[in-house]
Order: C-alpha cells, then sequence, then structure tokens
C-alpha cells in the first residue's frame, strides 16, 4: 500500500417542504448523495511464473523495482518447491465511498391541544475506503455496507399547566462486506515480505453488528406556582447480532514463495461459529423539580434511575443538583452551579466479545490438541493442506497430523475453543461520573457577552483488561535492581540457587553462563548450571512460547523460574497463556476551565454584518488506559499508568464567526473556523516484546534522559536524534521499563475550514441557495499521532554511517515520528432550493 491522491468529492442533494392542509399538515423531505472518489494502491511482491497450479496471481508489472529469488524450499515427498522468482505488482484501485441519506417528516397539528409528528430516516453506504490510512492491503480493500432505517412517532398533549410528550422510534442497522466474507466466494488476500512470510487468505478480520432498536420514551410534566415538576421514563430493547468474519472462510500460511509454488501450505487456521447474539434492554426513570426560589434564583434538584439487563448491577443512581442566580438582577449575568452523578452506557461489543461467542472455536494447525502418546508430524500435516489448498473446511473435513500412518482427525476434534482464554469479571459494573461545574455569564457590552465555565469529572469503574494468569510477586521483596519499584527482575536477582541464577551488569564467575547482552542461546541445555544476565539485549523470543522444557534463552529462562507463582489452578489448565479478564478498575480525571468572549449578530456599516465567538480552553485529562480493554505494565497497577491521556491538549482556542458582505462583493456569507490545540502527548513502546514476562507486549523502555527531550519529529526529513536514542535501552527482564506512560510531546493540532454561501430569492416561496464547504484550504500538513514503536534490534545502526537495509532505513526515519495525518483539502459544493 502506496498511499492516497488528494480526495475529489460529489455531495448533490435536495430539500423541499410545505403545507398539505394550511395550518393543519405538513411535509419535508430532503435527500443528500455523497461520493467521495478515492483511489488506493495495491503495492505486492507476486511471482513471475506466475504462482502454483492451484492458484495463480498477476504477474509482475513494475520492472523498474527489480527482481529477487526466492530460495528453493525442502517439501514433503512426492512434492517440489523450486526456487522463484518474484518482483514488483502495482495496481491503482478504485476506493470510493458512496453514501445515500433520505430524510422525510411530517407534522400534524390535530388541535389546539394535542401534535403529532413522524419520521422516517433512510441511509444507505458503502464504503471502499475502510481504515482510512491503513497500509496492510488487506484493510484497505474490504469495504463496509451499512444500511439503516429508523422511524420517529412523537405525540405532544398540552393542557394547561400540563404538558405529556410520548416518543415511539424503531431503528434497524443492517451491514455486511463488500467481499461477502464468510460465502462460498471470499475475497482473496496475499501479503509477502522479504523476510519470508507469505500468506494466503480468504477472508480478513472485518466485523459486523446487526441491530434492532425499539425505544419508548414519555416525559410529563406540570407547573403549580414557582415549581415545575418533570416525570419520565426511557426504556430500550436491543437486539444485536455480532459478525466476526476474523478466518472464517480459512487463511493458509506458505513459509515462502518457494512452498507457494509447490502447492504446498505450512499452516492453516480457520474459525467456525463467528454469529452470536446478545439482548440488553435498558430502563431509565427521572423525577425532577425546578423551584423559581425568587426572581432571580432557581434551584433543580433530579434523581434519576438506570438499569440494563445485560449486567448484574442494579444499584446505579444518580442524583443531581442545580442552581441559577442573578447577582445584577437585571437580566444581563447569571452565576450557574450544578453536580450529579451519571452513568455511562454498557459496551455490549465487549460484552460479546468476552462471553457472548463462546461457541465460537478455532482451528490452527500450528497448535492442535493431540491424543495423549500422538506425535505431531509436520509432513503428515503439509501433505494434507496441500490436498486441500486453496478451499476452506469444514468441521467434519478429516486431516492428518501425526505420525501414525493412516490416522486422521476431524477438523472438530483438532479445535479449541476461542474465547476460553476471555472473561468477564463477576464484579463487572457500568461506569460512573462525578461531575460538578461552576459557570459565570456576563453581558460586558451591548450585544457582546462573557461566559467562563469550570468543569471537574472523574469517571470510575471504567472497564479495563488484566491478566490472571500472571506471576504473582511474594511478599517482602526488596528492591534489587535499584529501580524504585519491585517487579519480576527484582524476584530473579533474588534467585541465586539452582539450575538458574540471574544477575545485571558484569558476567559472574564459572559455571555456564547467558553473560553477553547480545546472546540468544549462550546456556547449552536446560538442566545446566546456568547465569542468566537479565540485561540481554536479545529480542528473539521462541515464536512458539516456552510452553515446554525451558529452551536456553535468558528470556525463556526467566519464564520458567516465574512460573511457580502463577495461579496453581490457572497454570495446570492453561500453561503460560495470557488469560483476558474484563474488570471495573479504570479511572480517569478532567479539569477544565472553558472562557468565551461572543458577539450576536448585528449590522455593520458599508452593508456588512454578522457575529463571532472567541473561545480558550486551559485543561488537563488524565487516566489509565486509552481504550476499555486497556492492561496496565505492571500486572493489576493501573496507578503506574496513570498519565496524560493521549487526548489531552493543554491549549485550545477556536475562532468562528459569520459575515454578511454587501451587495458589490455579490452578498455572500462567509463562515471562517479555526481551531488549534497545543501539544498532545504519545506514548514509546519498546517494539512489541514482552520484556517484563507478564505475557503482554506492551512494555516500555528505559530513559536515563530528560523527559521534556521526548519530542516528535518529521518523518525522514529531520536530523536523526542520536543524543535520544542513546538514552533509552530494552529494560531489564522482568521490568515494564522506567518511562512513564504517554511521556512524549506531539505535534500541535490546528483546523481551519471556510465555507461560503448565497441565498437568491427567486419569489416569495422560491428561494435558491449554493454553498462552497473548503476544509484545510491550504492542505497544511496536520499530523497525528498516538504512540511510536521502536525496533531496538535496528536503532543502533541509526548513527553507525553504514549502509542500511529499507527496513532499517524505515525504523531511523521513523524514530519517534507520526505516519498520519489529519483531513487533508476537501471542497464540497452544494445547492439547496426552498419552496
Amino acid at each position: 500500500f502506496i498511499g492516497r491522491p488528494p480526495l475529489q468529492e460529489c455531495n448533490p442533494g435536495f430539500t423541499f417542504g410545505g403545507p398539505i392542509i394550511k395550518n393543519k399538515l405538513f411535509f419535508f423531505s430532503s435527500y443528500e448523495y455523497n461520493n467521495v472518489f478515492d483511489t488506493t494502491v495495491l503495492d505486492a511482491w507476486t511471482p513471475v511464473s506466475g504462482g502454483s497450479s492451484s492458484f495463480t496471481l498477476p504477474a509482475p508489472n513494475h520492472p523498474a523495482t527489480g527482481t529477487f529469488l526466492v530460495s528453493a524450499g525442502t517439501c514433503p515427498t512426492g512434492f517440489t518447491c523450486p526456487a522463484v522468482t518474484v518482483g514488483n505488482y502495482l495496481l491503482p484501485t478504485a476506493t470510493p465511498a458512496i453514501n445515500h441519506i433520505l430524510t422525510n417528516r411530517v407534522d400534524w397539528s390535530i388541535s389546539k391541544s394535542q401534535s403529532f409528528v413522524f419520521s422516517w430516516q433512510l441511509g444507505r453506504s458503502n464504503d471502499l475506503r475502510a481504515f482510512s490510512g491503513t497500509n496492510r492491503i488487506a484493510d484497505s480493500i474490504i469495504g463496509r455496507i451499512r444500511n439503516t432505517d429508523g422511524y420517529n412517532f412523537t405525540h405532544n398533549w398540552f393542557a394547561g399547566n400540563k404538558v405529556n410528550q410520548v416518543r415511539v422510534q424503531y431503528s434497524k442497522l443492517d451491514p455486511s462486506s463488500s467481499q461477502a466474507a464468510g460465502s462460498l466466494s471470499p475475497a482473496v488476500l496475499v501479503t509477502f515480505t522479504p523476510q519470508g512470510t507469505q500468506v494466503f487468505g480468504s477472508t480478513s478480520n472485518s466485523s459486523d453488528r446487526k441491530e434492532n432498536r425499539w425505544q419508548v420514551q414519555d416525559t410529563f410534566s406540570l407547573v403549580r406556582g414557582s415549581r415545575t415538576w418533570r416525570f419520565g421514563f426511557d426504556f430500550h430493547n436491543v437486539d444485536t447480532t455480532f459478525l466476526d468474519r476474523f478466518d472464517t472462510t480459512g487463511t493458509y500460511t506458505f513459509g515462502s514463495f518457494s512452498f507457494f509454488a509447490g502447492g504446498v501450505p505450512t499452516r492453516l487456521q480457520q474459525n467456525f461459529g463467528g454469529t452470536s447474539s446478545l439482548q440488553n434492554k435498558y430502563v431509565g426513570g427521572f423525577i425532577q423539580n425546578d423551584w423559581r426560589a425568587r426572581s432571580n434564583l432557581t434551584l433543580n434538584f433530579g434523581l434519576r434511575y438506570e438499569r440494563e439487563t445485560v449486567l448484574d448491577d442494579k444499584n446505579n443512581w444518580g442524583p443531581r443538583v442545580a442552581v441559577a442566580w442573578d447577582p445584577f438582577k437585571k437580566g444581563t449575568g447569571v452565576i450557574r452551579f450544578g453536580a450529579g452523578v451519571f452513568y455511562n452506557r454498557v459496551l455490549l461489543r465487549t460484552i460479546d466479545d468476552y462471553t457472548g461467542d463462546l461457541t465460537t472455536v478455532r482451528l490452527d494447525t500450528n497448535s492442535v490438541p493431540l491424543p495423549a502418546g500422538s506425535t505431531f508430524s509436520t509432513d503428515a500435516l503439509r501433505r494434507s493442506l496441500a490436498a486441500l489448498f486453496p478451499n476452506a473446511v469444514t468441521l467434519d473435513t478429516r486431516l492428518a497430523v501425526t505420525t501414525t500412518a493412516g490416522q486422521t482427525f476431524s477438523v472438530r476434534e483438532l479445535t479449541r475453543s476461542s474465547t476460553v482464554f476471555r472473561s468477564l469479571s463477576p464484579d463487572l459494573v457500568i461506569p460512573k461520573s462525578y461531575q460538578v461545574n461552576l459557570g459565570f455569564e456576563r453581558e460586558v457590552a451591548k450585544g457582546m457577552v462573557f461566559e467562563s465555565n469550570v468543569t471537574f469529572n472523574r469517571t470510575v469503574n471504567l472497564w479495563r483488561e488484566t491478566n490472571p494468569n500472571a506471576a504473582v510477586l511474594p511478599n517482602g521483596l526488596t528492591d534489587r535492581s535499584g529501580d524504585g519499584r519491585i517487579t519480576y527482575t527484582d524476584y530473579l536477582l533474588g534467585i541465586t540457587t539452582g539450575t538458574n541464577r540471574f544477575f545485571m551488569g558484569s558476567p559472574v564467575a564459572g559455571g555456564t553462563h547467558d553473560g553477553s547482552q547480545t546472546s540468544a542461546a549462550a546456556c547449552t541445555t536446560a538442566t545446566t548450571l546456568c547465569f542468566v544476565n537479565v540485561n540481554t539485549t536479545s529480542t528473539t523470543f521462541p515464536s512458539g512460547g516456552c510452553a515446554t522444557a525451558a529452551p536456553n534463552t535468558a528470556y525463556c529462562r526467566a519464564i520458567a523460574a516465574l512460573n511457580p507463582l502463577r495461579p496453581p489452578a490457572l497454570f495446570a489448565q492453561f500453561g503460560q497463556e495470557q488469560l483476558e479478564t474484563v474488570t471495573s478498575i479504570g479511572n480517569s480525571r478532567y479539569i477544565g476551565a472553558i472562557f468565551e468572549l461572543r458577539n450576536r449578530y448585528r449590522k455593520f456599516s458599508n452593508g456588512f454584518g454578522g457575529s463571532w465567538r472567541l473561545s480558550y480552553t486551559l485543561s488537563r485529562l488524565m487516566d489509565d488506559g486509552i481504550v476499555n480493554t486497556s492492561d496496565p505494565t505492571t500486572p493489576g497497577d493501573f496507578r503506574g499508568d496513570w498519565s496524560r491521556s493521549l487526548a489531552d491538549r493543554t491549549h485550545r482556542f477556536s475562532v468562528t464567526g459569520t459575515i454578511d458582505t454587501p451587495s458589490w462583493m455579490g452578498k455572500l456569507r462567509i463562515s471562517p473556523l479555526f481551531r488549534y490545540g497545543s501539544s498532545a502527548p504519545f506514548n514509546l513502546s519498546s517494539g512489541g516484546v514482552d520484556r517484563n514476562l507478564d505475557d503482554i507486549s506492551n512494555d516500555r523502555p528505559n530513559f536515563v534522559g530528560n523527559i521534556d527531550d521526548i519530542r516528535w519529529r518529521i518523518f525522514s526529513s529531520s536530523p536523526f536524534p542520536g543524543v535520544l536514542a542513546s538514552q533509552l535501552s530494552l529494560a531489564p527482564l522482568g521490568s515494564p521499563g522506567t518511562l512513564p506512560r504517554n511521556a512524549g510531546k506531539g505535534p500541535t493540532l490546528w483546523q481551519f475550514n471556510l465555507n461560503f454561501t448565497r441565498e437568491w430569492k427567486i419569489s416569495e416561496r422560491f428561494r435558491l441557495r449554493p454553498s462552497l464547504e473548503i476544509t484545510n484550504p491550504f492542505n497544511m500538513r496536520v499530523f497525528s499521532y498516538g504512540s511510536n514503536f521502536i525496533n531496538f534490534d535496528n536503532l543502533s545502526l541509526c548513527t553507525s554511517g553504514g549502509t542500511l537495509t529499507t527496513a532499517q532505513q524505515q525504523t531511523c526515519d521513523g524514530f519517534v515520528a507520526p505516519t498520519r495525518t489529519a483531513t487533508h483539502r476537501r471542497m464540497r459544493l452544494g445547492i439547496r432550493l426552498d419552496f
């Protein structure tokens, strides 16, 4: 995937409405068509000869890139895996996003005391752009189709001091994939890297959610003297079906193009039963009292209760209080105060991920459960897969995977539950927020208003993920590594007897030792007395894990030493596997002050007119995880990950306005918008390696410099920060790293848009209004940044001055550099006719 050219859009539409029966029955209808003319470039390596006899790939079509030879492989007896010449294949591919939106509304005044509103909205979307900014071919061509329908009925009743409103709404979401993944004609995805890994995939990891939702809402208001009472309830019935297409039609993996040419897969992965359903009923009720205690003082008291049946969480009471006071008694200013408890809505996607698809089973021929005494045979497996390729399998398909001649197993016997490692905590509850706001508003001049608000929001019980199968450190440990924390490293350094003896610093004398920091396997056997250096810089961890007798790497020696500290029951059942449990343990906190100065619309001299608004926000957002399934770097310790949120920007400034021009300027209405946000943080991780041995690859490096020096840079065009790179290093085995979470200082964010409109009054009934909307008119680069992964294997080469490979150069160019940008220049032309 190379990139995208500037976008073009087509946005025609129409709006019309008017009375059907004068003063009784009105209608309104609008239609909008949106077509984003987007393209992508598929950039892949394909064999010159076209591939295997079972499946043919297009030949390379970009000779300027050159070709290279993939060596022959060792095939099972009876097969030939020849050497293959491969070259570059480029294909510009259209990936438009097309949307249709139709809205209809009817208003009926039944009588002076009753009115009725019916609306219907239809949405049809076919988005081939999928994941914007991706560098993966699979994600760039898997489009999403989303069909939505919404029906709304509203009845209003008025009788003196009483008002009642009833709303009934039904909505339907019916999505699908443009490639119909999961059917008999799935998409075919092929990727290849110079390292020799090729994947033939018949599906992608796309997913969808079908939903049918009924909502009934009633609000009754009663005015008595200085008090207004409000009562109401809200009911939702949600039927949701989740469609997980990941590997539902099978993914074949080949060791290289040589094996692909021979038609001999080395691995097959396929999921079965990827559809699951949930039903959730939401019930909410409230009572509220507005009391005008004085002419310049209004008090508000309320209480709300919420319940969702998908969770066993019933104690969701939300009291609220508010005060509005005009100290000037002239209607030119007000002081407001409000506080309350508010509850989030349940994340049904997460509930389903961890419970709803327990019937899903997964075949992975790299890890098949075999009966006791059976020995796995790579040769037998490859023969079975070669006979099946490129077709998907069923649960009744039989595979030979053991050394016993003629012995086969059904796929059903070789599968395991795909969610056996995932669960919800029995104490899971709905997150809740404690909110307090204090505001002041004052008219400082005619038509000019100043307003400020200070807001505090603390959210607790946020959903976070933990690994209950991680090792639990014993009490009484001391800080042997001197980093100010008690980690697995300190436990390892305390092991001075037995086969594994750990140290850091200079190698110890005597016995065999893994003393070289770059050694991946310096020890001889698993039973040899071995002095293990926890400062090893080797990131060559066994692809198959360390579940068998401990291999002779420093990493696996450390894992073997920690395994006795895992919960015995879980370790006996799952071994060294990571388990995932969602629990209500996360926290966030927001403190912000907003200052706003706005001028109401007024006429100026020389035919000009307009309004404007200036706003400045000073805030701080802190949290201990970015999403509901975030893991801490130290098992269970979310306090150690408390930091600025990736969404935090200390300073935000915005200017908006409307300018009406006189006739000599065409009577244009110009609406500019400018927003600015100061630097947001970004996170640095150790490149997806599990240094702290908790089974989760989210560790950060050690850092010995000044945190303020960790700043972003422009990809490839700015000098490589060698000093900063030298201050970062892999943390010792057992340590999550000393660098705090979200420690980097990222780019600022700004947005500038312009909108031009002009209205022509054709007659008393007809008005024509064309418009031009320009996003980022100067097409300036606005970087989007969230995290950066450090490849320590290549980082040391960035200052060596030697010749680098393409992958190594990309490591240097991308160090602390964002690779995505926000919205580019977009222009939308529209026209509206009112009659």
